[in-house]
């Protein structure tokens, strides 16, 4: 997976805990400021990229939290996927 795929699907899932499933969400858009993905809303996201990528994010991974756009929380999911963890 790259960048663009991983930040694809994410948009996928900030619109399913906005619950609005057509929203498009661009790449760079302030997930906080223009989105308004707070920190509950941060937390039903961790769920949901750990279910989906296989990964485990707990409360103290800060750069996913602190991460402002989707690119930015793209490459975090992509550094902390275990290798060979394409599909």
């Amino acid at each position: 997976m790259n960048q663009e795929t991983v930040a694809e699907e994410l948009a996928s899932l900030v619109a399913e805990v906005l619950e609005a499933p057509d929203l498009e969400v661009a790449h760079d858009v302030d997930l906080e400021g223009e989105l308004g993905l707070d920190s509950i809303r941060r937390g039903e996201l961790q769920a949901r990229v750990n279910s989906r990528f296989g990964i485990s994010l707990d409360m103290d991974d800060a750069p996913f939290y602190s991460a402002r756009t989707l690119r930015e929380l793209a490459d975090f999911v992509l550094a902390t996927r275990p290798a060979g963890g394409d599909e």
